[in-house]
């Protein structure tokens, strides 16, 4: 009966996944809410997601938890190409399977959803796709230290996904 009940719930779950994945409208795609995204095995997500065209800071930029990191303000959101290559080698050559992507922005302090500042990937899916973050109403100026991150998911399966975080400072 246990089994039963273990395989009822992994195909429950695996539908749900399924059906996250797979919508094909343009733009960004929220995190499922009981998504566990997972690197594909043997594999660690920072090598192989690439970042172009973010702004680093020196200050508060911890390279060994973010990608990278971006300032964004409410007159000037942040743009970044983002990609996953099996080479690790950048975004303009070598094998880029296409991913789905999904996002959502924290607060640093509270590890809770922050809803003023919004990402979005164009295309969705896409590989390389462009991210790009947005302060939808005035905020507070952080001088360059990191406050939000961005929580990203690129998934080519629904079981079969690389994750990372973006840092975000405010102005």
């Amino acid at each position: 009966m246990r089994f039963l009940t273990l395989c009822a719930s992994t195909a429950i779950a695996a539908s749900l996944m399924l059906s996250a994945c797979s919508n094909s409208s343009g733009g960004s795609q929220a995190l499922p809410s009981n998504s566990q995204a997972v690197a594909p095995m043997g594999h660690s997500a920072h090598p192989h997601l690439v970042v172009i065209g973010a702004q680093k800071f020196t200050a508060s930029c911890d390279t060994s938890v973010y990608l990278t990191c971006v300032t964004v303000s409410k007159k000037s959101p942040a743009t970044l190409e983002i990609c996953y290559n099996e080479s690790g080698s950048g975004c303009s050559s070598g094998y880029f399977p296409p991913l789905t992507w999904y996002e959502a922005v924290y607060s640093v302090k509270a590890n809770k959803i922050y809803k003023k500042i919004v990402g979005s990937f164009y295309p969705n899916p896409g590989n390389p796709s462009v991210d790009t973050i947005t302060a939808l109403k005035k905020v507070k100026n952080s001088h360059g230290v990191v406050k939000y991150y961005q929580y990203i998911e690129g998934c080519l399966y629904t079981s079969d996904c690389l994750t990372g975080e973006i840092g975000i400072a405010t102005q």
